[in-house]
């Protein structure tokens, strides 16, 4: 019977042992559990952190192509603008008219120089309408208008290419 009774005492300790240690695995277990939630949180957390950064870098791609775009309108610009202060600065030439000659080309403007000088014929470029025959150009005074043909009837001018 002492046999019988150690061998059952025996029997308990080991179930409660094993109970334990299902006790100690499930409490692992649910902490793993626990783990892998958080764990899988932070990843959702940085996927959409990255999905931000990206929304965020096809931005900035937009915003530079449009700066690139800006930029070569604003170069465009520049260039049309230096052509035109060239052109008005006398870069591209010009007749000296000191006659009564008609004088053909393509110009841009005309300016009286130290007298009036006065139209007596002017053929405008194509785009302009109206006369300049009778006008009066001041000494001194630039007039911006195309035309391919002057003559002054008096005076002298400068009539700058285009």
């Amino acid at each position: 019977m002492a046999q019988q009774s150690l061998g059952h005492d025996t029997a308990a300790v080991g179930e409660a042992k094993i109970n334990a240690m299902f006790t100690e695995n499930y409490a692992a277990i649910a902490a793993l559990q626990s783990a892998i939630t958080t764990i899988q949180g932070k990843q959702t957390t940085d996927e959409s952190a990255i999905t931000m950064i990206q929304g965020k870098q096809t931005t900035d791609e937009a915003a530079i192509t449009a700066l690139a775009a800006q930029q070569t309108i604003d170069e465009a610009t520049m260039t049309a603008f230096q052509t035109d202060l060239d052109r008005l600065a006398g870069q591209k030439g010009g007749v000296l008219i000191t006659d009564t000659n008609a004088h053909t080309g393509n110009f841009m403007a005309i300016a009286a120089l130290d007298v009036d000088a006065v139209i007596s014929a002017m053929t405008l470029a194509s785009g302009w309408t109206g006369s300049m025959v009778g006008q009066i150009i001041p000494a001194g005074t630039s007039i911006v208008i195309g035309f391919t043909s002057v003559t002054l009837s008096s005076g002298s001018a400068i009539a700058y290419s285009n």
